[in-house]
């Protein structure tokens, strides 16, 4: 598994919200799990988020079909999401 941090802009925070969290069960079937999603305190639009991921490939695959595109449309998502590979520098410090 591997973390990411991901970024996008939203029209309403309020009105994506439900649209994210009805398509968690999707996600997970790529084994994606959802750790943390969080918003900017300077604009409360601007969502980031961080996925535990297993397979890359296999998340993409998913971000990029045509349905990922309807939602991410109804949901009010003004970019495509950015996304970060992590490095738990702390789990490398407890190892050194």
């Amino acid at each position: 598994m591997a973390l990411y941090y991901g970024k996008h802009k939203v029209r309403n925070y309020d009105e994506w919200r439900p649209f994210f969290d009805a398509d968690q069960a999707r996600l997970n079937q790529a084994g994606a799990k959802c750790l943390s999603v969080m918003r900017s305190t300077e604009d409360t639009n601007e969502v980031h988020f961080i996925f535990d991921v297993p397979d890359l490939n296999v998340f993409l695959g998913i971000l990029q079909t045509p349905e990922t595109g309807d939602i991410m449309q109804k949901a009010g998502v003004l970019e495509q999401p950015k996304l970060y590979r992590l490095q738990d520098l702390a789990a490398e410090m407890q190892q050194g």
